[in-house]
């Protein structure tokens, strides 16, 4: 991004942006191995659900 092409309105969004990242690295630092693999396989079984809620009946049975 070349600097004359900043505003004030886009310097003040992409601090917004950048504050928000670094709170969530703060937040990922904070948390624990355990807490982070609880998060990924809730986040998981989630997608698998709605996956599964989308095929057909006869395909989560297993046949044809």
């Amino acid at each position: 991004m070349a600097i004359e092409t900043l505003t004030l309105e886009k310097v003040q969004e992409q601090c917004a942006y950048r504050d928000k990242l670094n709170s969530e690295v703060d937040d990922l630092k904070r948390a624990t191995p355990k807490a982070l693999w609880t998060k990924d396989l809730d986040a998981f079984e989630r997608e698998l659900m709605s996956k599964t809620k989308m095929m057909p009946v006869q395909s989560r049975l297993g046949r044809s």
